[in-house]
Order: C-alpha cells, then sequence, then structure tokens
C-alpha cells in the first residue's frame, strides 16, 4: 500500500516548521480541524504533544499551560475539496479531546465510498481536557456511516488508539 498523496493537518506553527523541513515532500497544512471554519484559540503546553484547541481540564504535574494563539479552522470536508485526490482510504486523528469535533466537520467525507479506516486517539475519560470526547461517542457518532470498532491499542491508562473500519 503506497501513499500518492499525504497531508498533515498541524495547527501548531512551530511543528509545522518542524515537519516541512523533515519532510519537504509532505503537504502540510497550517490550521486545526474543528466542526465548522473560523478561529479558535490555541492552548500550548510544556509537552508539545498536549496542545489542543481544547482548554486543560486538570493541570497535571508534568503537563503546564504556557501559551495561547488564535489559529485558523477548517472543517475536514472542506480541506478535501482543496486537495488532488478524491480516494482517500485512512483518516488519522490525533488532536487531544477535539477528535469527535473534527469527525463532525467530515459528514461528506465520512459518507465517501474510498475511506475504509479511521484511526484515532481518545482519552479514556474525558477529564484532561474541557470537552473532550469519549470513545464511546465516537463509536455511537461514526455508525451510522457504516464504521464498526475493529481495535483497541491501549497507549497507557489515560488514552487509547481506536482503529475504526467499514
Amino acid at each position: 500500500m503506497g501513499a500518492r498523496f499525504t497531508a498533515w493537518v498541524e495547527a501548531d506553527p512551530v511543528q509545522c516548521t518542524r515537519l516541512r523541513a523533515m519532510l519537504p515532500r509532505l503537504n502540510v497544512i497550517e490550521c486545526a480541524v474543528a466542526e465548522t471554519e473560523g478561529i479558535a484559540i490555541f492552548n500550548t503546553f510544556t509537552i508539545s504533544g498536549c496542545n489542543s484547541i481544547l482548554e486543560q481540564a486538570e493541570q497535571e504535574q508534568n503537563v503546564l499551560p504556557v501559551g495561547k494563539m488564535m489559529v485558523p479552522t477548517r472543517t475536514i470536508d472542506n480541506l478535501i475539496k482543496d486537495w488532488p485526490f478524491n480516494n482517500y482510504e485512512m483518516l488519522v486523528l490525533d488532536i487531544q479531546g477535539a477528535e469527535l469535533r473534527a469527525l463532525k466537520g467530515a459528514t461528506e467525507f465520512l459518507k465517501a465510498p474510498d475511506l475504509k479506516y479511521i484511526y484515532t486517539e481518545c482519552y479514556n475519560e474525558p477529564k484532561y481536557y474541557k470537552g473532550a470526547c469519549t470513545a464511546a461517542e465516537i463509536v455511537e457518532y461514526l455508525a451510522p456511516f457504516g464504521f464498526e470498532l475493529a481495535s483497541i491499542d491501549p497507549e497507557n491508562d489515560v488514552a487509547n488508539n481506536y482503529l475504526f473500519t467499514r
């Protein structure tokens, strides 16, 4: 399985710069994915992998707030209209609790017959970010689009990675 076109959507400008330098052939789109188009507050933390458009719900000992910045938000449905292909097989999401919001902005994309896999991280409990989704909410949301939970890859006691197929 070879990828003809791969896009990485990233809200963090610092990470975008790093990705473009490391992988010059990768299509890096600098924005956050969300349910609607607009502007969001992007919260940054001492561990960049915890950055999110959602606010931290409870402060972790090693994850401290660093700052906030305004970033553009795009829906997945609108993003894919700008891309050179229209037969995507897989969607990967790891956006710190905002996965359901992104999926709600992908209603047309989720109907695409070529889309076979969705791989997403999800917190076991939505206690780390205000308004974070649960795995059960994602399972329920994806079911009408024909997606079923195929496997769970335990990441740690905080979050797991979920593979959905149809």
